[in-house]
C-alpha cells in the first residue's frame, strides 16, 4: 500500500507487555505551527509521553503490564525522521487479570461526524477485580479515560512551545486512498460503553 502522508503530524506506538505478549496503541499528534518534526522533538513528545504513563496510567494498570518502548514516527514523508524511545515502566495494581483479549475502547473523538473523525484505544490488561460481568466497573473506566484525557489535553499541549495538539488520522475517504492524508483534531476522550470486547488482534 501506498504511503499516505500527514503533514506536520508524527504517529506514536505506545508499546506495552503484559506476560510477554506485546499489545499496541496509536496516537497522532500535530505541530499546528506547522514545523516539520525532528529525531529530537519525536524523542522530546515521546519522554513526555512516557512521564505521563510513569505519574498517571500507571496508577490504573496492574502490576504485569508493562510500559515497554514508544516508537515515534514523522508522518510527513516516507524518508521523514523516526526514534524508539525505552520506557520499562510497569503498572501499579495487584491483581488477577483478564484474558488478555478483553479490552475496554476508548473512543478519541474529534468535532467531524463518522468513523473518519474519531480514533480508539484498547486498554487490554483489566484487573477481575475492575469488571463486573461483562462490564468494567465505572470508577475503573473513568479513571482510565481521565487519564487519557489528561495526557491529549495537559501532557500533550504542555510539550514545547505549546502547538501540539492530538488528532484523528484520515487516509481515506469514500474508500479511496487520499493523495495527503486529513487531519482532525481532538475534542474529547470518552468511552460509550463499559462492555468488555473482545480483541484479539491487538495482541501478538
Amino acid at each position: 500500500m501506498a504511503f499516505i502522508p500527514l503533514e506536520y503530524t508524527a504517529l506514536f506506538t505506545l508499546v506495552f507487555t503484559t506476560f510477554s505478549r506485546e499489545w499496541t496503541n496509536n496516537i497522532f499528534i500535530k505541530d499546528t505551527d506547522e514545523t516539520a518534526w525532528t529525531a529530537t522533538t519525536l524523542e522530546t513528545m515521546a519522554d513526555a509521553i512516557a512521564t505521563w504513563y510513569e505519574a498517571v496510567y500507571d496508577l490504573t494498570t496492574g502490576v504485569d503490564t508493562e510500559l515497554t518502548r514508544i516508537r515515534a514516527y514523522s508522518q510527513h514523508s516516507e524518508t521523514a525522521p523516526f526514534t524508539v524511545v525505552e520506557v520499562g515502566s510497569a503498572g501499579t495494581l495487584v491483581g488477577s487479570l483478564l484474558p488478555l483479549s478483553n479490552s475496554l475502547v476508548v473512543t478519541l473523538q474529534s468535532d467531524t461526524r463518522g468513523r473518519s473523525g474519531r480514533g480508539r484505544v484498547y486498554v487490554t490488561g483489566i484487573r477481575e477485580a475492575d469488571a463486573v460481568g461483562n462490564l468494567v466497573d465505572t470508577s475503573h473506566a473513568d479513571s482510565v479515560v481521565a487519564a487519557w484525557d489528561q495526557l491529549m489535553f495537559t501532557t500533550i499541549p504542555a510539550v514545547g512551545a505549546g502547538t501540539y495538539r492530538p488528532v484523528v488520522a484520515q487516509r481515506h475517504s469514500d474508500g479511496s486512498p487520499l493523495l495527503f492524508g486529513i487531519t482532525h483534531e481532538l475534542a474529547s476522550v470518552r468511552y460509550s460503553s463499559r462492555r468488555i470486547y473482545s480483541q484479539r488482534r491487538r495482541t501478538s
